[in-house]
């Protein structure tokens, strides 16, 4: 997936170029097996299971050239019937808004959920 960025917006490492990228999470449902494999760059995921909250957290690289590009972890999560996923995006925790016009946090989401 960074190949295929780092392609499409031309970046190469010379100095001076534009360094653009992107923060995802990419997941694969096996529903045979009831398994959800997920990787993310930047981004996460919140599982809730009988009640509790556990989280899933990103590789800390976006998906673009970096200096130091660190390889992606894959994390495979076996799933049970009435589990809940949610993904989310900086969008979301880094929204500014409310009446002090603050962030809204990760930590806000994962008390609202």
């Amino acid at each position: 997936m960074r190949k295929m960025v780092k392609t499409a917006l031309n970046q190469t490492g010379k100095v001076g170029e534009q360094k653009d990228g992107m923060d995802m999470s990419v997941c694969v449902f096996d529903y045979a097996l009831k398994r959800m494999d997920f990787a993310g760059a930047n981004n996460g995921v919140f599982l809730i299971r009988d009640n509790e909250l556990i989280e899933f957290k990103p590789t800390r690289n976006p998906v673009s050239i970096k200096r130091k590009e660190v390889p992606f972890s894959q994390k495979s999560i076996l799933l049970n019937k009435d589990d809940q996923i949610y993904f989310y995006t900086d969008g979301y925790v880094d929204q500014f808004g409310g009446e002090q016009g603050k962030s809204f946090k990760k930590s806000r989401l994962k008390n609202y959920l």
